[in-house]
């Protein structure tokens, strides 16, 4: 037996179905924008402190096994990806300057190829 539904029911199950993907998109973007806000701290901290010092390879990787263990369910705190998030502090200056950019808001391995296949910061931003 087939039900009968109110006039204008497809429609609103149209909108808010288009609303929730909006939504799901905004919350994606913001995300990423937020990791890649992250990343860029922890590469600007690393360039910091192996300024002032001396932190070396070796601290690095002890730096990567202790955010491992402090954040076990995270993935990404590998030494090789540190070391992306240096070289995503050196390429963009300021926190605020890689969130006015469209690469401020991709996901974190979309950031890693611009940073392995881009030499030009233009093309970049």
């Amino acid at each position: 037996m087939t039900e009968i539904l109110p006039s204008g029911y497809a429609q609103t199950l149209a909108l808010v179905v288009r609303r929730a993907h909006e939504a799901r998109f905004v919350v994606q973007r913001k995300a990423n924008t937020e990791v890649i806000a992250l990343w860029w701290f922890i590469g600007h901290t690393i360039i910091e402190r192996q300024r002032t010092e001396s932190w070396g390879s070796g601290v690095l990787a002890r730096f990567a096994a202790d955010l491992r263990a402090e954040f076990p369910t995270m993935k990404g705190f590998s030494k090789s990806n540190l070391k992306y998030a240096r070289r995503l502090a050196e390429a963009w200056s300021s926190e605020d300057r890689i969130r006015q950019q469209p690469a401020g808001q991709l996901p974190w391995s979309h950031t890693i190829q611009l940073l392995d296949k881009l030499d030009d910061q233009r093309l970049r931003d």
